[in-house]
């Protein structure tokens, strides 16, 4: 069942779990940057001893793999929400098809109202409002 209160908790969730997702992402990019870097000097092993010098780099794999893990935990509490979304949305269309168009506009798209209203076939963008603040308000 879709209420008020669901869609903005949505809302809220599918927020905080692209932020995760965003800065997750960008410690990976930290990490794989600064992969450590330095320098070793030896030399050969046999004669002529030549003093040679090697560049040692590496990343810390441990770190990104738990970073990737927690990336994609929160990309698949993502995807739940919205697959569980979209099952709410398929029982309300059976009950009102244009009022779960809207909803899945608002919030599955992320678009305006002006939006919806010219996708929908309202003459301004307060119809689709009405009609789902109607909805939400019984």
């Amino acid at each position: 069942m879709i209420t008020l209160e669901y869609l903005n908790k949505y809302e809220k969730d599918i927020k905080n779990y692209d932020y995760e997702i965003k800065r997750i992402t960008r410690e990976i990019n930290i990490e794989n940057r600064n992969a450590t870097v330095d320098s070793v000097s030896g030399s050969s092993s046999t004669y002529p001893y030549i003093a040679r010098h090697f560049e040692i780099n590496g990343r810390n794999e441990k770190r990104i793999n738990k970073l990737e893990k927690r990336k994609k935990y929160f990309e698949n509490k993502k995807k739940k929400l919205e697959k569980e979304l979209e099952y709410n949305l398929k029982k309300l269309s059976e009950e009102d098809s244009i009022l779960a168009d809207i909803v899945r506009q608002r919030y599955i798209q992320t678009l305006e109202w002006k939006q919806i209203a010219m996708n929908c076939g309202f003459a301004t963008e307060a119809g689709p409002r009405l009609a789902f603040n109607r909805y939400f308000e019984k």
